[in-house]
């Protein structure tokens, strides 16, 4: 039921030896790195990519906890779904996808952790560029 050209590429990378190819958000995060580097790069494209990568590092650690939770819950029978104590399981689950997707705030340092939506933004601003008039000096 899978298209396989489409399933290629898991989201997360968890063997980086044999995982051919990379996992999504390691490959865009290699991709974000490269324009750090690169000649004729902003300053400002390149802080972006800096702040773009560092929330697809957060936006990585939250799924990988999403991923451990669901893996726990796989290998729980039926009634062990229905005990009380697999809520907490299920919130963590649940509170570890959102801040993948929305972010998280620091409560202790009211800093903000981004997630994916603050990427969505943020991506657009690496597409814009400054057209300006040709002059031959």
């Amino acid at each position: 039921m899978i298209d396989k050209n489409q399933a290629r590429v898991a989201l997360l990378e968890f063997d980086p030896q044999s995982q051919n190819p990379p996992g999504y958000l390691t490959h865009i995060g290699n991709h974000l790195r490269e324009i750090v580097v690169s000649p004729g790069v902003t300053p400002e494209q390149k802080a972006l990519a800096i702040r773009i990568n560092k929330a697809l590092n957060n936006v990585q650690a939250w799924l990988e906890k999403v991923h451990s939770d669901a893996a726990q819950l796989i290998q729980m029978t039926p009634q062990q779904l229905l005990a009380p104590e697999t809520t907490r399981l299920l919130d963590d689950l649940f509170t570890q996808a959102n801040n993948a997707f929305v972010g998280q705030t620091d409560p202790n340092t009211d800093q903000v952790k981004e997630g994916v939506v603050q990427i969505h933004y943020s991506v657009q601003g690496l597409a814009t560029f400054d057209v300006q008039p040709y002059s031959a000096s």
